[in-house]
């Protein structure tokens, strides 16, 4: 994901300063198809449990079957951790993609960027910050659960919780690049928490529900971080009258704060019942 933001980023400031964002829409969404139907064609599932060492290694042996669709989400919903986990996912989505939507409007109306120049800026930006934070995420929180699996979930909320100032710094800066430069601490910190995340919804999970389970968290990321981009055009709009061409700016700042500690808060009270709800499973 952050190595296609980057090139997103990158082609899409390019050949949008040049043939208009339609074209570069076109350009990016055609790909996207044509190697989903590569993956449709090409690849298949592996048993169920099979990485479990559960004995479903042989091509004599029966699969594990998964459990009836309504029985799967009560039985994953029982557990508070992974509810609090799938809404962190959510409300995390929500300001990053408002953040994807809005920044280049924001750099554009509030710091006269020009559009390559921004794409530009915000490819290696947003590109390098999630995979240096997303990598070593997840090598911390090996590390960590070893001693404890609460661990994990209080360096996320931690984590989140640290890129506020950077992101406050961001939205008020007057020169584009001091905002720029805090942006990036500001992404690497929210992003820490991308590999905990979803370990924890597939370790709360058992081994008849865990695909049922990356699903509902992919759609946790979609009906409430869809959210994020439309909630940031309507309080732009709304404190339009207040602060005029830098209304956009006053919005991106205040949803973006709520939106990490909401999301902190959701990591805390994860870890409140990790350990009950993993040996459960």
């Amino acid at each position: 994901s952050p190595v296609g933001i980057l090139i997103g980023f990158l082609l899409g400031g390019l050949i949008a300063g040049a043939f208009g964002w339609r074209f570069a829409l076109f350009s990016f969404g055609i790909p996207g198809l044509l190697l989903a139907l590569l993956i449709l064609l090409t690849l298949r599932d592996p048993p169920r449990g099979f990485a479990d060492y559960q004995g479903v290694t042989g091509e004599d042996q029966k699969p594990i079957a998964p459990l009836p669709f309504w029985e799967t989400w009560r039985s994953l919903f029982r557990r508070k951790s992974f509810f609090h986990a799938c809404m962190a996912g959510g409300v995390f989505s929500f300001m990053f993609l408002a953040f994807a939507q809005w920044a280049p409007s924001f750099f554009s109306r509030s710091h006269g960027m020009a559009t390559s120049e921004i794409g530009t800026w915000l490819a290696f930006i947003i590109g390098f910050s999630q995979i240096s934070a997303i990598y070593l995420g997840g090598v911390l929180a090996d590390y960590l659960t070893k001693r404890d699996m609460r661990l994990p979930l209080w360096m996320s909320s931690l984590a989140m919780t640290a890129s506020i100032p950077f992101f406050v710094g961001a939205y008020t800066a007057d020169q584009a690049q001091s905002a720029l430069f805090l942006l990036f601490p500001a992404l690497f910190f929210v992003s820490l928490q991308g590999a905990t995340l979803y370990a924890v919804v597939q370790n709360v999970a058992s081994v008849r529900n865990r695909s049922v389970a990356a699903a509902i968290l992919v759609l946790f990321f979609n009906l409430v971080g869809g959210l994020g981009p439309q909630i940031i055009g309507i309080a732009s709009d709304l404190l339009a009258p207040s602060f005029g061409d830098e209304s956009l700016r006053y919005a991106l700042l205040t949803m973006t704060v709520a939106a990490v500690l909401w999301t902190a808060l959701h990591f805390f009270l994860a870890a409140r019942t990790i350990r009950m709800d993993v040996e459960s499973e």
